[in-house]
């Protein structure tokens, strides 16, 4: 299926958001006194590289060559406009990247992670501002013609680049990510603000581990679909099903264990409610299974929905 052209450049910014997280990590590491691991100096080298054809020459390109003119005939003026704010943030990002590259030749590695974190930052806030203004804005003014030509002007930019530059680029940053083993994003909650949040969103949850004993679920305190006693944490999942149930119940977690599955669906009807019933195998990065999660919801109010209400 064809990408519009929003997911695609949208698509090319959480990589490139990747990208400069691991580049400030290994300049952290490099930063101060004491010796210098060659390992990360080699993928701050390669950080750049992917920063310098990645994000400059294949993304900036297609939206400065391709994206920005077709937004300009639309009516979205470049001067005093978001577009004249994304051409000066690109060239800051070019400074940004020849100022850490002079510093990186002579091993300033001080200046080198100051100036990666700077950019870090002004990437960040500038993806935010396409992927939240321009984009939506540009959707809003674009013909029914405009998005299949943008693509097609994209696959240009990438053409004049060399054949298969993008994927070697795309499979450079997934390698880089892996090396480094980004911190996941949950670390920077407390668990007690990540158990709020569990316990906010609209759905029942529950875990079991790769053990099949019951290791978590939301919603303690507050009237739920399926009830769940504190009690049955620390119990295998079998001891909390009927004895009628245990064979699909086995199947089920012998199916994701197995890697034959990793989702399974069911819905009931109760007390006049609709109960939309879903089963995950959860799994590491590696594909190691680490439990199952059932998901419980109430969809009767959403099966009534028709048409659109939007925030904006």
């Amino acid at each position: 299926m064809t990408r519009h052209w929003d997911e695609i450049l949208s698509g090319e910014h959480r990589v490139i958001e990747k990208v400069l997280t691991v580049l400030v990590d290994e300049a952290k590491k490099l930063a101060g006194k004491g010796e210098k691991d060659k390992n990360s100096q080699e993928r701050v080298v390669k950080c750049l590289d992917f920063l310098g054809t990645f994000m400059d020459k294949c993304h900036n390109m297609k939206e400065e060559k391709i994206l920005f003119p077709r937004l300009e005939q639309r009516g979205i003026p470049k001067q005093g406009g978001p577009i004249g704010v994304m051409l000066m943030e690109h060239e800051k990002e070019r400074e940004l990247l020849s100022t850490i590259k002079e510093n990186l030749d002579v091993s300033n590695w001080d200046s080198v992670l100051r100036e990666s974190e700077g950019i870090a930052e002004l990437v960040k806030d500038h993806v935010w501002k396409e992927d939240d203004t321009l984009y939506p804005m540009g959707k809003r003014v674009l013909s029914e013609t405009d998005p299949g030509k943008l693509v097609t002007g994209f696959e240009e930019i990438e053409k004049e680049l060399g054949k298969g530059i993008h994927e070697k680029y795309e499979e450079l940053a997934e390698k880089l990510v892996k090396e480094t083993a980004l911190e996941p994003l949950v670390r920077n909650l407390s668990v007690d603000v990540l158990g709020n949040i569990l316990d906010t969103i609209p759905v029942e949850v529950t875990f079991i581990d790769n053990e099949d004993v019951l290791r978590y679920f939301n919603k303690e305190n507050e009237k739920k679909l399926f009830a769940r006693p504190r009690a049955a944490i620390g119990r295998k999942v079998q001891k909390c099903h009927p004895q009628k149930s245990l064979a699909k119940v086995n199947q089920l977690l012998d199916d994701f264990r197995s890697g034959r599955k990793d989702v399974a669906e069911f819905w009931i009807d109760s007390k006049g409610r609709k109960i939309h019933i879903r089963y995950f195998a959860v799994r590491d990065a590696n594909g190691y299974y680490l439990g199952t999660m059932e998901v419980v919801q109430d969809i009767t109010e959403i099966k009534k929905i028709e048409s659109e209400k939007r925030l904006i």
